[in-house]
C-alpha cells in the first residue's frame, strides 16, 4: 500500500496559491503625471487604464492620447474605442518590472527545489518505514 505524501486536493491548492502569489509580480499600474491633457505628446501606451471623472474605468490597448480624445482598442472586444479627454480624470499605464519578474522566477525556482526535496525525503521515509514484503 502506498502512502500519499499529501492528499491530492491540498497539493493542488498549495500549487495554485504559490502561482497566485507570483501572478502580480511582473507588472503594475503606474499613474502618468498630471491629467490626460498634460500627456498629449506621450508615446503610444501598450495598455492604459483610463479612470473617468465618475470613477469608472476603461482599459485600452495601444492607446494614443490626443488633444480631444484617447484612442485605443478595448481589451474585451478588441474594437477601436475613443474616449473624450475631458471625461478622463487620470491615466494609468501598465509597466513591467524586470526586477520583480526575475525575483518571481527565482522565488518559483526556490519553492520548486524545496518542494522536490520535501517530496523525495517524505517518499524515502514512507518507503523505509513500510514492512518488508514477505514471500508465501
Amino acid at each position: 500500500m502506498r502512502h500519499p505524501v499529501a492528499p491530492p486536493l491540498s497539493r493542488r491548492v498549495l500549487c495554485v496559491l504559490l502561482l497566485l502569489t507570483h501572478a502580480g509580480a511582473c507588472s503594475q499600474w503606474a499613474r502618468l503625471p498630471g491629467t490626460a491633457e498634460d500627456n498629449v505628446c506621450a508615446p503610444q501606451i501598450h495598455r492604459a487604464r483610463l479612470v473617468m471623472q465618475d470613477g469608472s474605468e476603461v482599459i485600452l490597448r495601444d492607446a494614443q492620447i490626443r488633444p480631444d480624445s484617447i484612442v485605443g482598442k478595448n481589451v474585451r472586444t478588441y474594437e477601436r474605442h475613443a474616449v473624450p479627454t475631458a471625461n478622463v480624470a487620470y491615466v494609468d499605464s501598465r509597466l513591467g518590472w524586470t526586477q520583480r519578474t526575475a525575483g518571481g522566477i527565482a522565488g518559483l525556482a526556490v519553492v520548486g527545489a524545496v518542494s522536490a526535496l520535501v517530496v523525495v525525503f517524505t517518499a524515502r521515509v514512507f518507503t523505509s518505514a513500510a514492512p518488508a514484503p514477505t514471500t508465501h
